[in-house]
């Protein structure tokens, strides 16, 4: 279950998290935390895709291409 396939962003993202907690003493938490949750999913969609379309020979993006 918790690292099959599918799961493997939503864990990433978790894990980032643990590190900002585990960073703590060094920098801001709540600052880094809403960094992750601002940034993360639009980051991490925005590589999957590209890789996604350089894969199948893709090179551009289409509209509503996710």
């Amino acid at each position: 279950g918790r690292y099959t396939y599918r799961n493997q962003p939503s864990i990433c993202e978790w894990n980032c998290k643990k590190l900002a907690e585990a960073l703590k003493p060094v920098l801001n938490y709540d600052k880094s935390k809403k960094i992750l949750d601002d940034v993360y999913r639009k980051e991490f969609n925005e590589c999957y895709m590209s890789k996604m379309r350089a894969k199948l020979g893709l090179s551009k993006p289409i509209e509503n291409d996710q």
